[in-house]
């Protein structure tokens, strides 16, 4: 009788330390999990910081690209001479002189 009752607080002993085991086990897996998200994390960052340098500098120099396309467009050598009546003309006797194809 003295055997069958010793060997409850052995396996209950037994069962606590499993789940103890388990619990850290856990808590382990957990931890190094989010270590590495974290360091996923400030990859992430790091790369994203890089790529926003860029932007920045392809975002200033398509605004020097438009400012130097305003001021070039601007000049009087792209200016038409004709009047909007005299360009119609000009595109009704083009189209007329074509073939049809």
């Amino acid at each position: 009788m003295n055997l069958l009752l010793a060997w409850k607080p052995l396996a209950v002993a037994l069962l606590i330390g499993f789940v103890a085991g388990c619990v850290v086990t856990n808590k382990w897996w957990q931890a190094s999990e989010a270590a590495e998200l974290q360091r996923s994390i400030e990859h992430g960052a790091e790369k994203a910081a890089g790529l926003e340098i860029q932007l920045e500098l392809l975002q200033r120099e398509a605004r020097e690209t438009n400012r130097r396309y305003a001021n070039e467009t601007r000049k009087d050598a792209y200016r038409c001479p004709l009047p909007s009546d005299g360009l119609r003309l000009l595109n009704e006797a083009r189209t007329a002189a074509k073939p049809d194809r």
